[in-house]
């Protein structure tokens, strides 16, 4: 849960658009950069849900085309150490 709070903290400069939890009941859970929230579903929405031990994550094409080193840059500022 600590690296969920703080990608979603840090989702626009890790330029994270999805963030899809398959672990919590009754069908998962999905934050979305167009409404900054989480959004808890009601139906089958995402297979494997609940209890799927595993996030998914989608990040902005424009973000992964800039250079790599400008990739790690961003990710080092926002983690500058792994949470426990």
């Amino acid at each position: 849960m600590a690296f969920l709070r703080i990608i979603i903290a840090n989702a626009n400069e890790l330029g994270i658009e999805q963030v899809l939890d398959y672990f919590p009941k009754p069908f998962g859970r999905g934050w979305r950069c167009d409404r900054q929230a989480w959004k808890s579903y009601s139906k089958p929405e995402i297979h494997g849900a609940p209890g799927g031990d595993w996030c998914h994550y989608e990040v902005s094409p424009m973000f992964v085309d800039q250079p790599l080193t400008l990739i790690q840059q961003a990710f080092r500022r926002v983690f500058t150490e792994l949470p426990q």
